[in-house]
């Protein structure tokens, strides 16, 4: 999460890290899913974990820097927040972010997640949130919460007194485009139970994707063999007593 500050910065909190993988899933075995939770106000991300795979959560900011993470947190007067692996905006003390993409399994056309939070500011405007759903930097009020299950850092509180926004809870997404794997499921039906929240994405030609939303169990009633996508939560924006407040950074990829 962002850090405490009593002069004129303090920097965001750093989002988590996103992680490409592979997994070959077994029939009947239950297979535990850690959906990482966002930063509070200079308080750091949580890891997602599934299938042997790990995505930290965003770091905590330093005094007069914007977070680091997988897009970095922004700093200083309209500092706008990192997206897509990018170094956040702004003055000297920018967030630094991972320099590889944070689009969904590394793909051009993927959705963007692990965006950087906009910098707080007291007069003259305030940031944007990176582009994935980062959080908004506060203008004489509280910084923008991230979006849900984006890995998102939050962002920075504006003078006077002000509380960084809430980084975005990660996610966990499987798909499965392979036609031998995919014929083993009977129809479209997704032959699986899972104890926690998710959604499933299904194009009617055999492809699919589960997004799981929370934490919970997973258990396939088949084999499966999936590519996996994890992004850890991400930081929130700094507490600021003064005028600024930078952005929290997106989660790593």
């Amino acid at each position: 999460g962002g850090a405490k500050v009593y002069e004129n910065y303090g920097g965001g909190g750093g989002g988590g890290y996103t992680q490409n993988g592979f997994a070959a899933i077994k029939k009947d075995v239950v297979y535990p899913i850690v959906v990482g939770s966002g930063g509070g106000s200079e308080a750091s991300g949580s890891e997602s974990t599934a299938f042997g795979s790990r995505a930290a959560g965003g770091q905590g900011a330093t005094t007069k820097t914007g977070g680091t993470g997988g897009s970095g947190g922004s700093y200083g007067n309209n500092g706008v927040g990192g997206s897509n692996g990018a170094n956040g905006g702004g003055a000297h003390g920018i967030g630094v972010g991972q320099g590889t993409t944070t689009r969904e399994f590394g793909e051009s056309a993927g959705q963007l997640y692990a965006a950087g939070g906009g910098s707080g500011y007291n007069s003259g405007g305030n940031g944007a949130g990176g582009a994935g759903g980062g959080g908004y930097g506060g203008h004489n009020d509280i910084g923008s919460s991230a979006t849900v299950n984006s890995g998102s850092g939050g962002g920075g509180g504006g003078f006077s007194d002000h509380a960084g926004g809430k980084g975005g809870s990660g996610i966990v997404i499987i798909r499965n485009t392979r036609s031998t794997s995919a014929a083993s499921l009977p129809g479209n039906a997704f032959d699986f139970t899972y104890t926690g929240s998710y959604s499933v994405i299904d194009d009617g030609s055999g492809n699919w994707r589960i997004k799981f939303l929370t934490s919970g169990d997973f258990t396939s009633n088949v084999d499966l063999s999936v590519d996996t996508f994890l992004v850890g939560g991400g930081g929130g924006g700094a507490k600021v007593y003064e005028n600024y407040g930078g952005g929290g950074g997106g989660g790593y990829t």
